[in-house]
This record gives structure tokens, C-alpha cells and sequence, in this order.
């Protein structure tokens, strides 16, 4: 592979007018040339958090429904674990709230890759060049592409050789999806730790960006931290609602915004969806009080926008009309 020298005239035509702009992907979100990782506990979401990203940047809507896609992508999704099928539920599901393009997708069930062989990185290699000009390839989960723990150095640096390998030889964003270590004990309760991080240090320094995923106050709800920016362009918090439905995750992002505003937000999303909710549920989506809601409740009412129908045992239904 070649290197990338730079001395002499070439230098000083760097230092005179060389630009710091990253090339974008997704404003304040991805940026092309940099490796990004996504961490959390198994069973969290980060898989259908990356497979909604893929399907955002194929066709260009905004990514969780917030972040501008100024145009459509390519994607090579590297799918280490899981089955297809399962895969193809998930994507017909998406499809039923976002768009996608077909053909800026391309899905790899690479059973069996160990990034220590060279024969393994090579045929990979391969494959990505038939799809021709990736924007951004992701990897899910890193740990089913080497032998060996991502804790131990020899493995460790041969992924961050591979990883390296990728962004230089395709010139793309590479996305990598990772598990975090273990919960730790002491004096019998677990150790709430703000970065669990699992892997050498060699991997958490080749990274440019990482989030750490976490779940909310309620199922519904996760939380997206940023943990590393290396180039200072990102967010620095993203709050998440997932749709089961339709598998698709929704930013929370009105924070400031009046209780009322917030609650009418959510209404007109459950009209969009035809979907009826309740109260609890509107209460764990937009963290507005039950008290409060209470008192909303008696607002909308009089403005004629739900029915509200009672069932003896049961939670009172909103249904937006």
C-alpha cells in the first residue's frame, strides 16, 4: 500500500491552503475519513440504530428525523452476527417509515472473517471494490472479526491495521459497532462508570469519534453520548425514541420547547402513524409529568382533538382525531 508523503513545494502548498473542513455525511452527526463506534450493553439497540443510519443515507431522508442528509450515499454494511432473514424483517419494517435505494445498500454476511489473515482482508477488499465507492462501511460487531480479544494487543492492533486499511483505500467513513465491557461490583451494588469502554488502548485511540449508548427512564428511550471528538463537529447528546413498529428511532429534540408544545408533538405523530397511546406513554415519551399531563389533558380536551375512552381496569385511551 502506498504511503502518503509530504515534504518540499507539496508542503508548503499544505500549509498555505490546505482546508480543516472534514467532507461531510450527516451535519453534526458523520463525517467521511473518520472512524466512528458506537458501544453499548447487548440488546440495547445498536444494531438498529446502524441499519437505520445505512437506510437514511441510501435515499436522504433526515436521520432520525432531525439530522439533514444533503444527499444520498453508498453503504457496505459488513454483518458479522445475526441472520439474513432476520436482517430483511428488519429492513421491511424501516421501509414502512423511511425510504431507502436499493442500490446505494450493499449487505455482507462475512461468515468466518479474521482480520489476523491477510487472505480474509484481501477477499473483503475485493468485494467492496465491485460495489465501487463506498461512502461509509460499518462493521457489526467488530469483536466476530478477529480471533482473539479486543483487550489483548496483538488482536487489537491488527483490527486497527484493517480499519486503517479501509478509510485509506476506499477514502470513506468507516462505522464500527462495539459491545462494552462488563458491569463491575462493589461492596454488592453495581459501579455506575461514565465511559465503559472495553478494548487495548490502541483501538480506543485509533478512533475519531465513539458514543456510548445507554438506555432511557423508560423502554422506549435510549441515549446516544458522545465520547470522543477528535475534529469537535459532533453533538454531544442525542435522545432517541424507538418505534417498534416500524424499528425506527425518533430524536427527542425539544428539550426547552413548553410542556404543551411537547405532548402536541407527540399527538401529531401518533395521528401520523395511526396509533393510539396513553398517558403513561406520552408521559415516558416527552417527560412531561403525570401530574401535568393531567392538567393538559383537560386543555385538549376542550380543543376537540382527542377522544379519550375509558375501559373498566385499564389505562385511558388517546385517540387523535
Amino acid at each position: 500500500m502506498a504511503g502518503f508523503v509530504r515534504t518540499g513545494s507539496s508542503l508548503t502548498n499544505d500549509l498555505t491552503s490546505l482546508t480543516f473542513d472534514l467532507p461531510l455525511l450527516i451535519p453534526d452527526f458523520l463525517y467521511k475519513q473518520t472512524v466512528t463506534m458506537l458501544a453499548a450493553d447487548p440488546g440495547i439497540g445498536k444494531s438498529i440504530v446502524s441499519m437505520q443510519l445505512a437506510v437514511s443515507l441510501s435515499y436522504a431522508p433526515p436521520l432520525f428525523g432531525t439530522f439533514p442528509i444533503p444527499t444520498p450515499k453508498r453503504v457496505y454494511y459488513l454483518q458479522l452476527e445475526g441472520s439474513y432473514h432476520q436482517t430483511i424483517h428488519r429492513l421491511r419494517q424501516m421501509q414502512s417509515a423511511i425510504p431507502l435505494h436499493t442500490d446505494n445498500l450493499c449487505w455482507d454476511m462475512a461468515e468466518g472473517l479474521n482480520v489476523l489473515r491477510d487472505p480474509d482482508c484481501l477477499a473483503l477488499e475485493q468485494r467492496i471494490q465491485q460495489f465501487e465507492h463506498p461512502d461509509l462501511i460499518i462493521i457489526d460487531p467488530i469483536y466476530m472479526a478477529v480471533i482473539g480479544g479486543l483487550s489483548e494487543d496483538r488482536p487489537a492492533s491488527a483490527f486497527v491495521r484493517f480499519s486503517n486499511r479501509l478509510t485509506q483505500t476506499f477514502g470513506c467513513a468507516v462505522w464500527l459497532n462495539h459491545h462494552t465491557h462488563r458491569p463491575r461490583y462493589q461492596n454488592g451494588g453495581k459501579v455506575e462508570e461514565d465511559d465503559s469502554f472495553y478494548g487495548s488502548q490502541w483501538l480506543k485511540a485509533h478512533l475519531d469519534a465513539s458514543w456510548i449508548m445507554t438506555r432511557g427512564t423508560a423502554n422506549n428511550r435510549v441515549h446516544l453520548t458522545c465520547k470522543k471528538d477528535r475534529n469537535s463537529v459532533l453533538c454531544r447528546r442525542i435522545d432517541l425514541l424507538y418505534h417498534e413498529d416500524s424499528m425506527t428511532c425518533e430524536r427527542l429534540h425539544f428539550d426547552q420547547t413548553s410542556a404543551m408544545t411537547k405532548v402536541m408533538t407527540f399527538l401529531t405523530e401518533c395521528k401520523r402513524r395511526n396509533i393510539t397511546t396513553t398517558i403513561s406513554e406520552i408521559g415516558a415519551s416527552t417527560g412531561v409529568s403525570h401530574a401535568h399531563l393531567n392538567r393538559i389533558k383537560n386543555e385538549i380536551g376542550k380543543i376537540g382533538i382527542v377522544t379519550f375512552v375509558n375501559s373498566p381496569g385499564k389505562s385511558t385511551c388517546w385517540i387523535v382525531t
